[in-house]
């Protein structure tokens, strides 16, 4: 069991919770899950127009790479320069408990199993190894020739472009990380689900109690990390509780 993986997007937490707590720091007050679920879209966010200009220029990986570190090295110092481990007894606590207990299992038997190899997860690891070995760029990874071909499936993909920078940033190989990535993907939905459970609900109970049916449910499937899989089941909880958000903020009559 390789774990290099997970730790890669374990530590993209560490510059999305830096940035939520300066603008969004409302949000992360929501328990362990809910935070982290605010923390790796916040990551994403930020890094969507780099990923984007990436593409678009065909940056090779070794720099986009050295980039990702520095804005991890800066969410990491950030956060210890803000102590934010004070007060953390109460997280240690939620994870000891059922839901947290179940949900730490899942991770575990999800990095023991790995991702799946076979079906769709072909065309997956082509593409990340292509853009590890070419760069950042939408070409076809199947086509050799003197002309690249337009490959628009996935078009400037962020997960793809993660895997390989994540496989430049850990020196592994992109079959390694693509297999050690399900439990990272399993604890994503599961974050997500319980951001949305306490932004409807409120409370500490409630997220805990989403993440268990989500990972009951995601449980069999070894496929959780495709980007159709993290699409429904992670971005899509984020963004319905931000619109809830929006929708229900107090509005200035005066500005009406």
């Amino acid at each position: 069991m390789n774990v290099m993986p997970l730790l890669f997007w374990l530590a993209l937490l560490l510059p999305g919770a830096a940035v939520a707590r300066r603008l969004i720091p409302q949000e992360l007050r929501g328990g362990v899950l809910p935070s982290m679920a605010v923390s790796w879209m916040t990551t994403f966010v930020v890094l969507a127009p780099v990923v984007i200009v990436g593409y678009l220029a065909r940056v090779p990986t070794t720099p986009m790479a050295a980039l990702l570190a520095v804005f991890i090295m800066w969410g990491a110092f950030d956060l210890l320069r803000a102590r934010v481990w004070v007060g953390s007894r109460h997280a240690v606590v939620a994870i000891i408990g059922i839901a947290g207990a179940v949900v730490l299992i899942d991770l575990v038997l999800a990095e023991r199993v790995g991702a799946i190899l076979n079906n769709d997860a072909r065309v997956h690891i082509a593409r990340i190894r292509f853009l590890v070995e070419h760069g950042l760029s939408n070409g076809d990874p199947f086509i050799q020739g003197p002309v690249e071909f337009p490959y628009p499936i996935y078009h400037t993909n962020i997960l793809h472009a993660l895997h390989a920078i994540g496989c430049k940033l850990m020196f592994i190989d992109p079959l390694q990380c693509w297999f050690g990535s399900l439990g990272a993907s399993r604890l994503m939905i599961a974050s997500a689900g319980a951001y949305l459970a306490w932004v409807v609900l409120g409370g500490s109970w409630a997220p805990w109690v989403a993440a268990l049916m989500v990972v009951v449910h995601r449980a069999p499937y070894d496929y959780t990390l495709y980007p159709n899989q993290l699409a429904p089941w992670f971005a899509i909880p984020i963004a319905v509780a931000v619109a809830i958000r929006l929708l229900s903020a107090p509005r200035d009559v005066h500005a009406l």
